[in-house]
C-alpha cells in the first residue's frame, strides 16, 4: 500500500506540473501527503497556481482544524483567502460561504463552519446590509439547513447589527423549534 501511495504522489506531482491550474489535482496531491507540513506546502503551491480557487482555501482551513489550530488561526486563513480571492476578482456571495460552511459542518469541521459563516455574514452585510440581513434571517429559518450554521449566521448577524430585534426573534424561533435546545450543541 505504501508503494501505491508513493506512486500516486509521484503521478499527481507530475500531473500538477502539467496541469497546474487544476484545483482537483492539487487537492488530491495534498490529501496524499504523509504529514501536515507537506500537505501545507502543497496547498500553498496550489494557492499560487490557482489564485481564484475558493476550495484550496477551504481545504487549508480544514487541514488546520484537523491539526487543532485555534478558531482565530482558522479565521485568519479564511479572511486572507477572502481578501486574496477578492483581489483576483472572485465575487463570493453569502450563499457560497453558507454552502461551504454547511459542507464543513456535515463533515465534522465545526470551527471551519463557524468561521465561514461569520466571514460570509460580514462580507454580505458590508455590501448590501438590508438585503443581506433579510437573506440571512430567511436562511436561518429555512427547513433542512444545518443547525450550527443557522445559529452561527444569526449570532454573527447579532454581532454586526445595531437593530437586533429581528435577528433576536429569529434566533429565539430557532431555539423554540429545537425545543429550547441549542441547535449547535448536538
Amino acid at each position: 500500500l505504501e508503494d501505491s501511495e508513493g506512486d500516486a504522489r509521484l503521478l499527481l506531482t507530475r500531473a500538477v506540473e502539467c496541469a497546474s491550474n487544476s484545483t482537483e489535482l492539487w487537492l488530491a496531491l495534498a490529501r496524499l501527503q504523509e504529514d501536515t507540513d507537506s500537505a501545507r506546502q502543497v496547498l500553498n503551491r496550489a494557492r499560487l497556481a490557482c489564485p481564484k480557487s475558493f476550495s484550496i482555501w477551504i481545504n487549508a482551513a480544514r487541514l488546520e482544524e484537523a491539526n487543532d489550530s485555534t478558531p482565530k488561526e482558522i479565521n485568519a486563513i479564511l479572511t486572507r483567502g477572502a481578501a486574496e480571492l477578492s483581489a483576483q476578482g472572485v465575487d463570493l456571495s453569502f450563499e457560497d460561504w453558507r454552502k461551504e460552511a454547511e459542507d464543513c459542518e456535515l463533515g465534522g469541521d465545526f470551527v471551519c463552519a463557524t468561521e465561514l459563516i461569520k466571514i460570509g455574514v460580514d462580507l454580505a452585510l458590508s455590501t448590501d446590509s438590508e438585503g443581506s440581513k433579510t437573506k440571512i434571517i430567511e436562511y436561518s429559518k429555512a427547513p433542512g439547513n444545518t443547525p450550527k450554521c443557522s445559529r452561527n449566521a444569526l449570532t454573527a448577524l447579532l454581532h454586526r447589527e445595531r437593530d437586533r430585534k429581528e435577528a433576536i426573534k429569529a434566533l429565539l424561533d430557532l431555539l423554540k423549534e429545537n425545543n429550547g435546545d441549542d441547535p449547535g450543541s448536538s
